[in-house]
């Protein structure tokens, strides 16, 4: 479960950042969004999976510094409902779906500590 908030942070930041950049998101993003979801054992460490997080965010924020203001409010369309929105509000989705798996992975991190007994 740990895991999972870490990858599908790291995905989803990619995910909606490329969309509010371009428009769409890449064949390997979308393979990427489907392996999120398979459970169980995983060969990916801690380290790695927070690596992909942070060079995820970094990469966000590059594509922020280099957006173009009078662009922000050009319409994207999110996800396979294609449902509307702009590219401020993807990148902002990007920002709060994370922050919300964040508190998720805190508490996933904590009752899993608590029940090892540290």
């Amino acid at each position: 479960p740990v895991g999972f908030h870490l990858k599908h942070i790291a995905g989803v930041i990619a995910r909606l950042t490329t969309t509010a950049e371009t428009g769409e998101t890449t064949e390997q993003q979308r393979a990427a969004a489907l392996a999120e979801r398979e459970h169980g054992p995983s060969d990916a460490t801690t380290a790695a999976l927070v690596a992909a997080v942070e060079q995820a965010v970094g990469t966000a924020l590059e594509r922020l510094r280099r957006t173009d203001p009078a662009r922000v409010y050009e319409p994207r369309e999110v996800g396979r409902l294609k449902l509307p929105s702009t590219m401020i509000g993807m990148m902002f989705h990007a920002a709060e779906h994370s922050q919300r798996h964040c508190g998720q992975l805190l508490v996933t991190t904590r009752v899993v500590r608590e029940r090892a007994g540290r």
